[in-house]
């Protein structure tokens, strides 16, 4: 077996011991080889450029569902690792169990309840033509500082600790999507040029 397949193994090895991230498990398993150790040229760190020259950006996710889970949240929780050193993860969590306790008479925030407080798939609508451009407003508006509710209910923007915090309950249903378990993303949205990339969180 070749050194990187053997990496690999021990990293799904990990995995399926811990319940981790691919992310996590290799970060883990890196820590443990020995210094002189090269890490081998797997994704997702090494991952090559778009065909039209752009790095494609891999951020880790830190799974907080067992924090989450003691506030009542019945859904799995991840954050970004940027926002580690910018807000206490505990203080952030009670606030967005603040805010879905205190919209309950707002239809708008409908589907970040049904994900959070009863642990459902979103029921969102079906894309139409228009998803993209009202996304980029939403996001433009988010990294402005201007929080809110994006169409259709599935993000959530609100500042926190003077961050601006992005709350994703997912994109609208496509079949790829269809199996995963419902689930809360937090990102911090910096003050410059944001892309919104597709999380599939298992």
């Amino acid at each position: 077996m070749t050194a990187k397949k053997d990496f690999k193994r021990r990293v799904r090895d990990r995995q399926a011991k811990t319940g981790e991230s691919y992310v996590t498990a290799r970060r883990h398993v890196l820590s443990q080889a020995p210094e002189s150790a090269e890490a081998p040229a797997d994704a997702p760190h090494d991952v090559p450029p778009e065909p039209g020259g752009r790095p494609i950006v891999v951020e880790e996710m830190l799974d907080l569902t067992a924090a989450a889970s003691a506030l009542g949240f019945q859904c799995r929780v991840y954050a970004s690792s940027k926002l580690s050193g910018m807000v206490e993860h505990a203080a952030l969590l009670q606030r967005v169990r603040d805010i879905v306790n205190a919209t309950t008479e707002d239809p708008d925030m409908a589907p970040m309840r049904a994900v959070i407080l009863r642990g459902e798939r979103p029921a969102l609508p079906p894309r139409g033509a228009d998803w993209w451009p009202e996304t980029r407003k939403f996001i433009a508006r988010a990294v402005s500082g201007i929080g809110g509710i994006s169409e259709g209910g599935n993000m959530v923007a609100f500042a926190f600790d003077a961050t601006m915090i992005l709350a994703d309950i997912g994109f609208r249903q496509t079949p790829v999507m269809t199996d995963l378990p419902p689930r809360l993303v937090l990102t911090a949205i910096a003050q410059e040029p944001f892309s919104v990339q597709r999380l599939f969180l298992r």
